[in-house]
């Protein structure tokens, strides 16, 4: 069982992924934007996070930097996204050292695929 905490600004993404992983053994914590996620990794440092780029409050990029530039580097990261592929998204990944993308939308089985997959890899 890994902890896992998704951060995004809307309600009904977080219940998705909790309602996909929780019964796959997995404790699912919510966070609302990057200042929450902070707060919630300062108590207790997920497995994994789920991360949508663009939020209200504090966004993806500037959770990142924070993230990455406050000694949590090893923390898995999947990027949670509607943007599509592209170099300034793969540049982006490089920098931050992220382990995947989930596109929004994505069907439950793609769900377990990507989230478990990163997990087995661990940290880099």
């Amino acid at each position: 069982m890994a902890t896992i905490l998704v951060v995004d600004d809307d309600s009904a993404n977080r219940l998705l992924i909790a309602a996909v992983l929780a019964p796959r053994g997995h404790d699912v914590r919510e966070a609302c934007d990057g200042a929450d996620a902070l707060r919630a990794i300062a108590t207790d440092e997920p497995d994994l996070i789920v991360l949508d780029l663009s939020m209200s409050g504090m966004g993806g990029v500037a959770f990142l930097k924070t993230l990455r530039n406050g000694g949590h580097g090893g923390t898995p990261v999947v990027l949670y996204t509607a943007t599509q592929p592209d170099a300034a998204l793969r540049d982006l990944m490089t920098l931050f050292n992220v382990a995947s993308v989930l596109p929004k939308p994505s069907e439950p089985a793609e769900i377990v695929r990507i989230l478990e997959g990163a997990l087995s890899r661990g940290p880099d």
